[in-house]
């Protein structure tokens, strides 16, 4: 089993912490996100870390790790209402989400699919997901 990593960065506009955990494989020079989660406070986030017993990676050396730190500023300019399509910048940038995992069925997925498909302030609901995905 990969080991898992993390790191963390503030979102001073929304006054939160940002925790990213991911998988890391070096030979492939890919990275599969586990987790996105904001926190309050960063003892919460110090706290997480050791719970989930999971290697925190310091900002000196993140930008060793892929495109973690991209990855960091991606998140920042969509937080700040750039208009950006996190999930094909995340292909882009060689992070993989394993939505099987996620996501384990057919239905599931679908339902995601359609989700990441949608364009910034669009909006839907679940009824129009549904009919959507029986088209």
């Amino acid at each position: 089993m990969k080991k898992i990593f993390s790191t963390y960065f503030e979102s001073v506009k929304l006054g939160a912490i940002i925790l990213i955990t991911f998988k890391h494989f070096l030979k492939e020079n890919r990275i599969e996100l586990e987790e996105v989660k904001f926190f309050e406070k960063e003892t919460e986030v110090i706290n997480q870390i050791k719970k989930l017993k999971i290697e925190l990676i310091i900002k000196n050396d993140i930008a060793k790790i892929g495109n973690i730190q991209v990855f960091q500023e991606l998140i920042l300019d969509y937080l700040s209402g750039k208009d950006i399509n996190i999930y094909d910048n995340l292909k882009d940038l060689n992070i993989d989400i394993d939505m099987k995992d996620k996501f384990p069925t057919e239905f599931s997925q679908s339902v995601i699919n359609k989700i990441v498909s949608l364009h910034r302030g669009e909006v839907t609901t679940y009824s129009e997901i549904g009919n959507m995905i029986d088209s």
